[in-house]
């Protein structure tokens, strides 16, 4: 069952929000969908990170890998904050660039790593020997 939007669709935060309530729960199809709102009203690394995490996690690596190449070659002219990159990586099930992304976000002080605990899209980090060093350092 959908969860019930409290503000309007196109406001910026509700289509994200909505797709990390989704996942949280396990419901893939409504977290992709309202990933796909979210990166569509406004294309920054941390939405499209989402929903190609939604899309790898759904089996449709393809898609998201294809995401992650167009955003990669998109986003080479702008500020891209690596802490949402890693959300590719993650999806992907690839470990290594997702930690090398971080350790980016935090050489550039990127104030999201404050939510790097609680992220639900990180959450198969937090096994990773390397995951407690980095919180340590961020000074959770």
């Amino acid at each position: 069952m959908p969860l019930a939007k409290v503000a309007s669709p196109t406001f910026l935060a509700t289509s994200r929000l909505l797709g990390k309530a989704y996942l949280t729960k396990g419901n893939l199809a409504h977290a992709t969908a309202e990933f796909q709102v979210a990166a569509s009203l406004f294309k920054v690394s941390e939405r499209e990170g989402a929903l190609a995490y939604a899309y790898a996690k759904s089996g449709k690596t393809v898609e998201a890998r294809e995401l992650l190449a167009t955003f990669l070659r998109e986003s080479k002219s702008s500020y891209v904050t690596w802490y949402g990159i890693s959300f590719f990586y993650v999806g992907l099930g690839d470990k290594d660039e997702a930690f090398a992304c971080l350790e980016k976000a935090y050489a550039q002080h990127d104030s999201r790593l404050r939510d790097v605990k609680q992220e639900p899209m990180l959450e198969s980090l937090h096994s990773d020997p390397r995951f407690p060093r980095l919180v340590q350092r961020v000074g959770l």
